[in-house]
């Protein structure tokens, strides 16, 4: 099995599969660009959600693969010369995962850099801009009275979409009619201008139909609607969820087989995360009676005991999974993950 216990960042965000790429992230703008790549790829990938209402992007675990405390960030393990590869800035991220799945930039050298020149214009133009836009619409900047500041950066995010609009004229894509990087940097941004930041009335977004087209035909494709949920953030149950009291770890491990390892791996909130993980030789001898009633539906994990369905969604697995004394996550050769407070 891969080992990336040399990165630091794997002290706080543990890798479960490790032979996977680890993506740290928010579904942000920038964070659902490579989510929403892994996604549209098929790469096997592992998400890990970074927390900023928490200054996870301050720590030194996150750090040490992002310099610039900014998210996304990824550790492939396999990188080039199947070596691991730590990489940060979603414009990076994005080339080097069309390079690596050959998928989403042409192979042509002049279709290549043309799609890459288009990548930067959301790099340096489109995200900066309309995040700025946003400040001054929705958040801190809404309540100063000097309507300029906003008005300059309305004016730019105008511009660009009259420049992606053009774009957009005679073409499905940026591109044309394949879709490429440039897409997946874009159209994120584009939605959370005249969604999030509740934006599209003062930008005029109806006078752009060329830009709202494709971005509605961005939005239809089915994995964009899953990465743009990718990492989930922190949430309550949803209706139907089942809720039961936390067990605790201390008395569920000494209970369990001597193949099983037990160690601390991170912490959500007051609740404290374990990891048990059972030596690959033991793993069918001693699961058979640890798996029972785990079932995976549509991407989640589903645990059913006594008649009560719990709900373990991923990236929340704190909030649900209790009262289970078998629980063993599916592909990862005997890893159980319990929680106490």
């Amino acid at each position: 099995m891969t080992n990336l216990s040399a990165f630091l960042v794997t002290n706080k965000w543990p890798a479960l599969r490790p032979e996977r790429i680890q993506l740290y992230s928010l579904p942000t703008p920038n964070g659902v660009k490579i989510s929403i790549m892994l996604e549209e790829t098929g790469l096997p990938y592992e998400p890990h959600l970074v927390r900023f209402d928490a200054n996870d992007q301050y720590t030194p675990e996150f750090l040490s693969i992002s310099p610039n405390n900014k998210i996304p960030a990824i550790l492939d393990p396999n990188g080039p010369g199947d070596k691991p590869l730590a990489l940060f800035e979603s414009g990076a991220i994005l080339i080097y995962l069309a390079d690596k799945s050959g998928q989403f930039i042409p192979q042509d050298a002049a279709g290549r850099y043309e799609t890459i020149q288009w990548l930067m214009f959301q790099m340096g133009g489109i995200g900066p801009m309309f995040g700025q836009v946003g400040f001054f619409n929705k958040f801190a900047g809404k309540e100063y009275e000097d309507k300029r500041p906003r008005d300059r950066y309305v004016a730019e995010a105008k511009r660009l979409l009259a420049v992606l609009d053009g774009r957009l004229a005679d073409r499905t894509w940026i591109m044309g009619d394949t879709y490429t990087i440039a897409d997946i940097a874009t159209f994120p941004w584009v939605r959370n201008l005249i969604g999030f930041y509740e934006a599209g009335e003062l930008v005029g977004i109806k006078d752009f139909p060329h830009v709202t087209r494709a971005l509605d035909a961005f939005l239809a494709r089915p994995a964009v609607a899953r990465g743009l949920d990718i990492p989930k953030r922190g949430c309550p149950p949803a209706p139907g969820d089942t809720l039961v009291p936390l067990i605790q770890f201390d008395a569920l491990a000494s209970g369990l087989p001597a193949a099983w390892k037990s160690s601390v791996v991170g912490q959500v909130g007051t609740a404290r995360i374990k990891i048990l993980r059972m030596d690959e030789q033991a793993y069918e001898a001693e699961t058979h009676d640890y798996n029972e009633g785990l079932f995976v539906v549509s991407g989640q994990l589903i645990l059913q005991t006594e008649g009560e369905t719990v709900v373990v969604r991923p990236g929340e697995m704190y909030l649900a999974l209790a009262g289970i004394a078998h629980a063993v996550l599916p592909g990862s050769h005997g890893t159980l993950v319990i929680v106490d407070v």
